[in-house]
């Protein structure tokens, strides 16, 4: 049973750790309070719903419904309903003709495409070294280290006055690990997501709004991998000011070219 329960779809809410914690030698994981969020978030999209009730003895029972078109079947929704106790539940409701869907009809898994057209030829192995820029102007700078279709690696360094702006990127999931110095994560409304030393980070999912700043006594070098959705068409979706040219940013390259 759940204290908070009509708050439990707000974007960014959660009653459970936000940042890595560490607990009897073991590593736990960090909550964000967005999946949720983006459940309804795109049930709704889809003219569905979710909603959460609590339970008289025990813990709270969650029912998503979709819409269907499944073919030869009259089915306006399957709902399905989860039960923290454990206990799984699915409440069919059935229109005019009251029989069992076939699950194959209501939802199948879309072919996946071949790893590599036939004849192509395989993607050349990249090779890469990072360096601190000795001659960094400005507050930041990014040594870029490899790129592919898929994925970009970078290293980002970030003196005083090179934070950056509360943005998110509608195709791009970020992952992000300290080398050197400590950072300063932010959601909405300058809420701490978080601080991280060397080898400690935070992966960004897309459509998550943040910013960070440098915070320790000594230039920040910070990891960045991202990830790109190459359905979705990626852009920097700026939600306060911009506090510098992020287009002008200097930039240095860290790829060993043969």
């Amino acid at each position: 049973m759940l204290d908070d329960l009509e708050r439990i779809f707000e974007r960014y809410f959660t009653d459970r750790p936000t940042v890595q914690l560490v607990a009897n030698g073991e590593e736990l994981s960090a909550h964000y309070g967005i999946g949720l969020w983006i459940v309804r978030r795109n049930l709704e999209a889809l003219g569905g719903s979710a909603e959460a009730r609590n339970l008289p003895d025990y813990g709270f029972e969650m029912t998503l419904r979709i819409p269907l078109a499944a073919k030869n079947i009259c089915l306006n929704y399957l709902s399905w309903s989860r039960v923290l106790s454990g206990a799984i539940l699915i409440r069919q409701e059935i229109g005019i003709e009251q029989r069992e869907p076939n699950m194959a009809d209501v939802a199948t898994k879309p072919e996946r495409k071949s790893a590599r057209a036939k004849g192509a030829t395989p993607r050349v192995p990249q090779k890469f070294v990072y360096m601190k820029p000795a001659d960094q102007k400005d507050g930041k700078a990014i040594v870029s280290l490899c790129q592919t279709d898929i994925i970009r690696g970078a290293v980002q360094v970030v003196k005083e006055g090179g934070d950056n702006n509360l943005h998110s990127h509608t195709g791009m999931d970020g992952f992000w690990m300290v080398l050197k110095g400590a950072v300063r994560f932010y959601g909405p409304g300058d809420e701490v997501l978080g601080e991280f030393g060397a080898h400690e980070g935070i992966v960004m999912p897309r459509g998550a709004e943040y910013w960070f700043e440098s915070c320790g006594d000594v230039d920040l070098e910070l990891l960045q991998v991202v990830a790109f959705d190459r359905d979705v068409k990626n852009e920097r979706v700026d939600v306060n000011e911009r506090k510098f040219d992020v287009d002008a940013t200097e930039r240095f390259d860290g790829r060993i070219r043969d």
